[in-house]
């Protein structure tokens, strides 16, 4: 398993392996599943604009309008907070760039 720190710098690491087109994760003692397609959704419809740096979004109920955890939840049926999640996994494989921490952006490599 691959180790990686939430984008926001705070929190546990996020323990996670991609294998046969699913991602397996765990933070702290919660364990997280989705398909690794996700990532290449996110790369070709939410981060169209490769110059433009993107709100992560990823509070539970209120999620930024436009940011990505709104983006996972009305297209991926996924609760904005694997926005918290994705984004560094993405960052780590190198799909993504981040910035910031109130808020936490990201921008397409």
């Amino acid at each position: 398993m691959k180790k990686v720190k939430p984008l926001s710098g705070k929190d546990t690491e996020i323990l996670y392996e991609i294998k046969n087109g699913e991602v397996k994760s765990t933070w702290g003692t919660t364990p997280y599943k989705f398909q690794s397609a996700v990532f290449a959704d996110v790369l070709d419809n939410y981060l169209i604009d490769e110059n433009k740096w993107y709100p992560l979004g990823a509070s539970f109920d209120k999620p930024i309008k436009g940011g990505l955890g709104e983006y996972l939840r009305d297209n991926h049926n996924l609760n904005p907070r694997y926005a918290s999640l994705i984004g560094p996994i993405m960052q780590k494989e190198n799909y993504i760039y981040s910035k910031g921490f109130k808020p936490v952006l990201i921008k397409k490599k």
